[in-house]
C-alpha cells in the first residue's frame, strides 16, 4: 500500500501522470493549450487534494507497518533468549 503507485485517476486530467503517459505528446500539448485557466486550476486543485489523501493513506500504512515491526521484535527476542539458554 505504500510502495505501489495508484495509476487510476480522473479520465481527462492534464496533470495526473497515469493519464498523461499513455497519450501522444502532440495530443497532450494540444489539449493543454486549449484548456482554460479555470479548467487547469480545477484540475490542479483536485490533484493536489487527491495527492494529499494518498499521502495520508500511505503514511497511515507506514505507521502501522512500523508498529507491527517493532512489536515483532518481542517474539524474536524471546526465541533468541530461549535458544541461548537451551544449553
Amino acid at each position: 500500500m505504500t510502495v505501489l503507485p495508484r495509476v487510476t485517476g480522473p479520465a481527462k486530467s492534464l496533470l495526473f501522470f497515469g493519464r498523461i503517459g499513455p497519450r501522444t505528446e502532440a495530443d497532450y500539448v494540444s489539449d493543454f493549450k486549449s484548456a482554460s485557466v479555470e479548467q487547469l486550476l480545477d484540475d490542479w486543485a483536485a490533484q493536489i487534494h487527491r495527492n494529499a489523501q494518498i499521502a495520508c493513506a500511505k503514511f497511515k500504512h507506514v505507521r502501522l507497518g512500523m508498529i507491527w515491526s517493532f512489536l515483532a521484535i518481542l517474539p524474536w527476542f524471546a526465541a533468541i533468549v530461549t535458544l541461548i539458554h537451551k544449553d
